[in-house]
């Protein structure tokens, strides 16, 4: 198996219990650097479609057709759940694409997509669902679509406007520490009190920014 070192850890550690050899791809290594990993041997790739570490955004597009044509039997697993908030959290290259509705204003509820032949692992794809489901779960997901329809007009249309207003790449390391900022300041804030571990960050302006 093929492992990324910017991937969160639950992408990690339930593939290392799992292999009989780890390959890592790094920070920093391209796709080639990737694809030279893969042998005839390699099960399965896991990929995150981006990283909560850095931040980076991973065309796994790309680096899945890349695998796939190197050995078309590996097997292509995607987290999408740090990209769910910023961009739309979707790669049909993928065996499995895994994402967490409540990085979107959903609910505690994850899902994922699989290819037909990941699915047949089990024998069936209701056997992937281990217990019965939240319903109150269900029913926010549901109702998840047409609320994003509603802030940004489609679905689309949200991601275009939470990109817009994402913070910049590459801000320096101090801004995000500030506390207080004057609420006409266009600089984020740090939500919280002082001495306290900030849960989030904010703008204090609404007026849109460039991604």
């Amino acid at each position: 198996m093929v492992v990324c070192e910017a991937a969160h850890e639950a992408h990690i550690a339930p593939w290392l219990r799992r292999a009989s050899e780890a390959r890592w791809w790094r920070l920093g290594e391209d796709i080639e650097a990737l694809v030279a990993l893969v042998d005839e041997r390699t099960s399965l790739v896991a990929l995150p479609h981006a990283s909560n570490v850095t931040g980076n955004v991973y065309d796994v597009e790309a680096a899945a057709r890349a695998v796939r044509d190197k050995n078309p039997e590996t097997l292509i697993v995607v987290d999408g759940v740090a990209l769910a908030a910023h961009r739309r959290p979707v790669c049909a290259e993928a065996d499995a694409y895994v994402v967490a509705f409540h990085k979107c204003f959903g609910p505690h509820l994850a899902c994922a997509a699989l290819s037909p032949r990941f699915a047949a692992l089990r024998g069936s794809p209701r056997r992937w669902e281990l217990g019965t489901v939240s319903a109150e779960a269900c029913a926010g997901v549901a109702a998840l679509g047409k609320y994003l329809e509603d802030l940004g007009g489609s679905i689309d249309g949200f991601y275009a406007k939470a990109r817009a207003l994402c913070l910049p790449r590459r801000a320096p390391r101090e801004i995000y520490l500030k506390y207080d900022l004057p609420s006409e300041d266009d600089g984020p804030r740090r939500c919280g009190r002082p001495r306290r571990r900030p849960s989030t960050g904010c703008w204090p302006s609404s007026r849109p920014r460039a991604a």
